[in-house]
């Protein structure tokens, strides 16, 4: 079951129509797809089942084409 917020207050990068949300657990970007996909349902708009997924952030992540940079 997915939890309802009004704002998740989630740190997030995007460019067009590309994004990355980073959340603190992978239950949490479970709830943040979920809100996402809601979201974007309400504009007419939806997801690409294809491209989108849950990873965890460290430099084997490639956004646009970059590796993400290394976490502490």
């Amino acid at each position: 079951m997915v939890q309802e917020h009004s704002s998740y207050n989630l740190p997030f990068v995007r460019f067009a129509d590309d994004f990355l949300i980073f959340t603190p657990s992978k239950k949490a970007a479970r709830n943040a797809l979920a809100c996402a996909a809601k979201g974007l349902k309400n504009l007419d708009l939806q997801l690409n089942n294809k491209k989108t997924k849950i990873a965890q952030s460290g430099p084997w992540l490639v956004f646009l084409g970059r590796r993400l940079p290394k976490t502490k």
